[in-house]
Order: structure tokens, then sequence, then C-alpha cells
């Protein structure tokens, strides 16, 4: 049946993104529309020009405020907010500010198991862009591993829960653009219905759509946050760093000498429980479920113990102490700069202590997304009269099948 040709330039506005990226799979009436507007034109070259830019000082926390706040007065079910959980997880979005979509994760369980489950994978800041434009409409998911793309698309395809909230103004007068929230500044109704038989994952238009209110495309919002990267993160702490290594299931360790020979490669799943030393003259590989440890030289492979794996605990060796606590009060601890390494944007932070009669240094070259270190230089210094030593460590951080793979390919 046609369309009767009603609809104002409001009505459009869902399908400005659309139009922009993909616009074959625009309605024909649609686009003779847009193509012919002076003012939806005038409308997506702005939006054109905000995906292309990259501002120093964008905040996508505010920007996710603003599109969060679209939502207010309208019912919320689980695939209106499904397209933004991988977003939260990106900008580490605080959740001090209430918003329909942080008071529909309160209320339901699914979506909040959902929002963990995406947290453990531990996804870069580009996957979970590609995460959200995954569930939003289509995404090649080929930079995923297996197990993040089984969690992906068992989340696309999942029923929504038979509950949505409503999160309401309790005054007219309340202004939402503030970042001050009171608990009785607003309501938040729940309701249950009974689950479809049938659910299939929303196309784009009808994700867009969804976060359609009061005739203003939240859509363009959605489409820049995706589109932009995060603001450069606020200086950290030692501490900081302690607690996100504490995060990690599995890490890939290379060791160099100060003149880059590589002294010493270290594979560590929390995940598999074991444990591979590589040294150029021999291989050690732990296996903390059967408490046995075996040693390779040359193609022979040897059991040499057998019973109490030692532990190995976390930070690895990957940061100046064992534990937070044990933190000299005398270090001295500073940003120094952005950097990009093997086109890797890291930011650089130096911690200096004294420790007897040595100057100790270590230097971490941290991921500025998620705040690990990805290089690691140690010095330490004597005094002016001897010459400093200074090694150098490379962290990855593999998936479970990775660290699987190098240990069969090791003999183990």
């Amino acid at each position: 049946m046609k369309r009767e040709n009603i609809m104002n330039c409001e009505d459009f506005r869902p399908y400005y993104f659309e139009y922009l990226t993909d616009a074959s799979s625009v309605p024909d009436d649609v686009t003779a529309h847009l193509s012919q507007c002076t003012q939806c034109q005038a409308e997506m070259d702005r939006l054109r020009n905000a995906l292309d830019q990259k501002p120093q000082n964008h905040n996508p926390e505010a920007e996710f405020l603003k599109l969060h706040y679209q939502l207010l007065d309208q019912w919320v079910s689980c695939d209106k907010i499904k397209p933004l959980l991988p977003s939260l997880l990106a900008v580490n979005f605080s959740g001090r500010n209430a918003t329909p979509v942080t008071a529909h994760l309160e209320k339901c369980d699914q979506c909040q198991k959902n929002l963990d489950e995406l947290a453990a994978l531990e996804l870069t800041f580009p996957q979970l862009m590609k995460a959200s434009r995954y569930l939003a409409s289509e995404e090649d998911l080929s930079d995923f591993d297996h197990s993040a793309q089984d969690t992906l698309k068992t989340l696309k395809f999942q029923h929504p829960a038979d509950l949505q909230t409503r999160m309401s103004l309790k005054s007219a007068s309340a202004n939402v653009a503030e970042e001050q929230w009171l608990s009785d500044a607003y309501t938040i109704e729940v309701k249950h219905q009974a689950q479809s038989v049938t659910s299939r994952p929303m196309g784009r238009r009808q994700a867009i759509q969804a976060f359609t209110a009061a005739g203003i495309a939240a859509a363009v919002l959605l489409a820049v946050i995706l589109t932009i990267p995060p603001a450069t993160v606020e200086a950290l702490d030692i501490t900081q760093v302690y607690q996100r290594l504490e995060q990690v299931k599995n890490a890939h360790i290379q060791v160099f000498s100060e003149s880059g020979e590589e002294i010493n490669t270290i594979w560590i799943s929390e995940s598999l429980k074991a444990r591979l030393f590589r040294q150029p003259e021999q291989t050690v590989f732990w296996n903390e479920q059967t408490g046995d440890i075996f040693c390779k030289q040359a193609d022979t492979v040897e059991l040499v113990s057998h019973g109490d794996v030692p532990q190995l605990v976390k930070p690895w060796g990957l940061l100046p102490f064992k534990h937070i606590s044990e933190l000299p009060a005398n270090r001295q601890w500073a940003y120094i700069a952005d950097t990009e390494i093997d086109g890797k944007t890291v930011q650089i932070y130096e911690m200096t202590w004294q420790q007897k009669s040595i100057r100790k240094t270590w230097r971490g070259y941290l991921d500025i997304h998620t705040h690990l270190p990805y290089r690691i230089e140690w010095t330490e210094t004597v005094s002016d009269n001897f010459p400093s030593q200074q090694w150098v460590m490379k962290v990855s951080y593999p998936s479970d099948e990775e660290c699987q793979q190098v240990f069969r390919q090791s003999g183990f």
C-alpha cells in the first residue's frame, strides 16, 4: 500500500543518518523529499559535519545524557537500550545521573546481566563502537574473537524481557539539562507485558526511530557519539592502574634487555589456569589444574614436577610493587605526555622512588582507553658515577583462544 504523502520535515529526521550512510535502503518517498528539501539538507549538512569532526574537548558522557533524556516520559524496552549497552562501557558512563536508560537497567535484570557480560569481554574502544552498530543495525564481526561474536549474536537475537520502564519528571519546571538530580525529582514506572512469540533484531531504521521523541531526531546524537573518539582521559593515579589490572584474565609479556635482546616471554591465562615461560634455551609450562610443570628443551618435553604449582599473583611484575599497600610514601608520580606507539594512542606516566641507595623509575605507556600498560620501561640508578640498568616490557592481553593456540603450538 502506497504511503500517503502527508509527512513533514520532522517525520523525515529519523532517516538522516541512514540517508547519509546507506541511501539505497531509504524508502523512495523519503529519498525524494530529502533530495529536494533545503531545510532537511541543511540539517543533514550539520550532521555530516559533526560526523567528520574530531573535537579535542568532546564530552561523550554529556552527549549520552542528551540522548538518554530524549526517552523521558516514554516506555523503554530492552530493544530500545540494547544498542547503547556497549557504548555505555566505551565512554565509562559514570551513572551518577539518573536517566531513562539507567532507570531501565536498575529494574531489568536481563539488561544488567547483558551489560555485565559485555564488560567481561574487555573489548577495545573501536570494538565497543562496532558492537553498538551491530546491535543497532548491521556490522561485520570479523574483528571479534569467537567468544565475543557468540555473546553479541546471542544479545542481538535475545527476546526482550517482559517489562518496560518509564521515567518522568515530577515537575514540569525541572531542567533536564542540569547534571544534579535528586531522588524526588522523577518517578519510575514499571509495567509487565507478555512476550511476543517471535522476536527479531531491530533494523537500522527501527533502531533509529526508537530513539525519536517529540520530533527530535536522537539518532543524530547516536550517530555522532558512535563515530567520534572519547575525550582524553583525566590524569590517572597509580592505584587505578593496579585496579584495572585486577580485572585482566590473560597477559602476554615480552621482556627485553637494554640492547633490545628478548630475554623472556611469558603467557599467563587465569581462565585456562596455565602459564608458559619461554627463554632462548628452554620453555617451561605450568598447568595449575593438574599441578604439573613441564620443561621443553629442543624437541624434548619432560615432566619436572608434580604437585602444587607456585602462585603467580597480579600484577605479574608489571607494576613496581605486588600490592597497592606496598607503595612507598616517597614515590613521585607524574604524567609525561600523550604519544602513539605502533598506531596505538597511549599516555606516558612515570613513577620514581628511592630504595636504599638505588633510585628506581617505572615508566608506563598506558592505553588511553583501557588504562592498561602497553609498554613498560624500568630503570635503576645507583649514582651518577654508575651507569643505569634498564629493561623493557611489551604487554598485550590475548583471548583464551589465543593463549590456547600458543600452548598447543609450544607442545603442551
